[in-house]
């Protein structure tokens, strides 16, 4: 079989840069913010806008750092488990991931007046932490047999060529690779029409295998992204707490995506040529470094207290590596064809709105509420020569699919002993997307709880969640067929602090 030549305009380098990895599960996964700090805020579903004392708190909400009276340093270690099944028209597959991760560390300075005071300024704060906001550690397994030709990766993306009229050197780059390796052809030298090499083309195109296709493909991705804080407080008259924190955060993501097609039965009628398996690699690496503002308040009306905070957009700057790859094995030879490349860009969060309460019952038992609202439609990419205007379509696109979501957090504590606390928590994450633009429901819910010890100086926590959604995976981006995905996601996490 004869090597076509590889002939990529500049046009088309700048498009396929440009196209290779923005999209909505970027802007999902940007935004995503889930807290797995400290084991007791993780055990209340991270409820602590109201109550602060916590060094996960502070992040919630900055006036946190003025509730503490002393000093204080703690650091949590913590395990996540993360199973997926995929179920792809009646045909499961299993996998999972499971791994040790370092949820937070931190610690809080307070300095008082050498005076005792009750009213005026009481004590002013500094906070220094660290806190984990998203775990990108999932691996998904999807496959099925004897996958009719119409459902294949190489019918969707014949469908797509054909659809949008591209010639060969305007094909996005999965497309690109699957024409340089012979498995997407045009029917004539000048079409724009293509067929696949699951066909044959006569007077028209015909589909030969009629035994199916197996289809295997494996999607694995690591990553975190955390938030570094720097949080000042003052804390005035015991009843208004008042702070406010610089923010740095840091993001490591990469993903892993392996197509594997097998005409396992065979072509009819069939040619020493045939395609026998096709692989696709898709490899990226995502690192970014982003800092944003947060300003709080908490009105301490005992036993009630109200607490506010407003969190900035968060403006992060990516570095963007990443590789495609295509090999096809004919019965008489093997093709392939690789495309890679770097690319920059700059992305802005959405920013959000915390309004919490609390009832604190004594010194036996706590029950907190948080509302939070985050804007998804604000956020926005961007980079200095978009010429192409991809990342305008897309921001567009975000606007248009994106919504302004409404998050629930509970929590509740209670004290059977002076030493001992037992707690639940409960938190609704809502759908970054509208439903009708996504065709599900995307919300998450999570449900934790845990138990605390401690005295004088020294305390331990232990936290446990579990978070359960459904998702949509797409073969092919342009495919109506697609897999569901059930996820669960169980942390278990124990902080260790020193009071001084």
């Amino acid at each position: 079989m004869t090597m076509k030549k590889i002939i990529i305009p500049f046009a088309f380098l700048f498009y396929f840069s440009s196209l290779w990895a923005q999209n909505l599960d970027d802007v999902i996964r940007f935004n995503e913010k889930n807290y797995t700090g400290t084991a007791r805020s993780l055990s209340m579903a991270n409820a602590f806008g109201a109550l602060g004392g916590d060094l996960t708190s502070i992040a919630i909400n900055p006036a946190a750092v003025a509730v503490y009276r002393t000093s204080e340093f703690a650091f949590t270690p913590g395990f996540s488990f993360t199973p997926t099944q995929s179920d792809w028209n009646g045909s499961k597959a299993e996998s999972d991931v499971f791994n040790m991760q370092f949820n937070q560390i931190g610690g809080v300075t307070t300095y008082k007046s050498m005076h005792e005071k009750k009213e005026g300024l009481i004590s002013t704060s500094i906070g220094f932490t660290y806190n984990r906001l998203a775990n990108f550690n999932k691996s998904v397994n999807i496959y099925r047999e004897n996958v009719p030709i119409r459902h294949t990766y190489l019918d969707a993306a014949a469908d797509y060529a054909s659809d949008n009229t591209l010639r060969p050197e305007n094909l996005p780059d999965n497309e690109w690779l699957l024409y340089q390796t012979f498995l997407l052809n045009p029917i004539a030298p000048d079409s724009t029409n293509y067929f696949n090499a699951y066909e044959e083309l006569t007077d028209a195109i015909y589909t030969r295998n009629t035994g199916g296709i197996n289809h295997r493909q494996l999607i694995e991705s690591s990553g975190n992204s955390g938030e570094y804080g720097l949080s000042l407080g003052a804390n005035i008259s015991n009843k208004f707490m008042l702070g406010a924190s610089l923010n740095f955060i840091s993001y490591k993501y990469r993903e892993t995506v392996s197509i594997l097609e097998e005409n396992t039965r065979g072509l009819n009628p069939s040619y020493s040529s045939d395609i026998s398996s096709y692989q696709m690699q898709r490899t990226l690496a995502q690192d970014g470094f982003g800092i944003n503002a947060k300003f709080g308040a908490i009105a301490n009306l005992h036993p009630v207290r109200i607490g506010f905070s407003i969190a900035t957009p968060t403006a992060i700057s990516f570095k963007e590596d990443y590789s495609n790859e295509a090999k096809a094995y004919y019965f008489d030879g093997t093709e392939g064809s690789k495309l890679e490349g770097t690319y920059d860009y700059s992305y802005r969060t959405p920013y959000h709105i915390n309004l919490s309460g609390a009832y604190v019952y004594k010194k036996l038992a706590v029950i907190s509420v948080d509302y939070e609202m985050t804007d998804h439609t604000f956020a926005k990419f961007s980079e200095p020569n978009d010429f192409s205007n991809t990342l305008f379509f897309l921001n567009q696109q975000i606007e248009a699919s994106s919504k302004v979501a409404h998050n629930i957090r509970t929590g509740l504590e209670v004290k059977p002993l002076p030493y001992l606390a037992l707690r639940a928590g409960f938190a609704f994450i809502d759908s970054p997307l509208k439903e009708e633009y996504v065709g599900y429901d995307m919300a998450r819910y999570m449900y934790s709880g845990g138990l605390g010890f401690k005295n004088k100086s020294f305390f331990c926590d232990l936290g446990l969640s579990t978070t359960q959604y459904k998702s949509n995976y797409y073969i092919h981006h342009y495919s109506l067929t697609s897999t569901t995905l059930n996820t669960s996601n169980y942390q278990l996490a124990f902080t260790f602090g020193w009071k001084m």
